[in-house]
């Protein structure tokens, strides 16, 4: 195989892998900021307040941050398709802070596991100093018990809207599960973690960690109520 049916045949996993993911939330997210910041309120006021001590050392990224640029060789815009690098460069970051989003995105290493069958190549997390411990793979329509797999750690998880008449696939959306506060799980959001701000009284909320309980169910609020599985787990370490 040339290099050029290698280049098309990355871009056509990434393609395929893309329509997994829920690429309008970031618009989404925008167009229903007051319902977002209501939601954040009321959780942090029923269960309590989220400070940084929730995020347990990993840094908040967004793939929001980063206009203008695309998923790694495809011309897919960066701030719709993001989630997957944006959440593992999170991980990575807790523990080598020089490493952002754009590190993972600008790595041809990052997308070029054709033989895979995945656009992005989680071992290539190997070429920082880093190993996947573990990997639960797409169980829905079951969902994850996450008390089995956390235990301090950050975790890459995925969250599954189920299947999509429109590309004939699943779709969901990745995020960090950061700590676990009063029996609550509490996620880095590459979307929803950001700045939030009231439109109707100007009132910002700061970046921050989110309740994962929030966060899905924003995500079947907005997804026709479609039930939202959490139906992978990554788990990720230093050598």
């Amino acid at each position: 195989e040339g290099k050029q049916e290698t280049f098309e045949r990355i871009l056509a996993l990434i393609k395929k892998q893309t329509q997994q993911l829920l690429s309008d939330l970031t618009n989404l997210a925008q167009s229903h900021s007051a319902e977002l910041f209501r939601l954040i309120e009321e959780y942090e006021k029923r269960y309590g307040s989220l400070g940084p001590w929730a995020s347990n050392g990993v840094p908040i990224y967004l793939q929001t941050d980063y206009p203008g640029e695309t998923l790694g060789l495809s011309d897919d815009p960066f701030t719709a398709y993001g989630c997957a690098v944006t959440s593992v460069a999170m991980v990575l970051a807790k523990y080598k802070s020089t490493i952002t989003p754009m590190t993972l995105n600008h790595d041809v290493r990052t997308f070029s596991c054709t033989d895979s069958g995945w656009a992005f190549c989680w071992n290539s997390v190997s070429n920082y100093g880093f190993k996947i411990e573990k990997f639960v793979n797409h169980t829905y329509p079951k969902s994850l018990n996450l008390d089995n797999y956390f235990d301090g750690r950050p975790m890459v998880i995925f969250l599954n809207t189920g299947y999509s008449s429109s590309c004939g696939c699943y779709r969901g959306h990745y995020v960090v599960v950061t700590s676990n506060f009063n029996g609550k799980y509490i996620v880095h959001d590459p979307i929803l973690s950001g700045v939030v701000v009231d439109p109707n009284t100007g009132q910002k909320l700061p970046r921050g960690p989110r309740y994962l309980d929030m966060v899905k169910e924003l995500v079947s609020d907005w997804y026709d109520g479609k039930k939202v599985v959490v139906d992978q787990v990554i788990i990720i370490t230093p050598k």
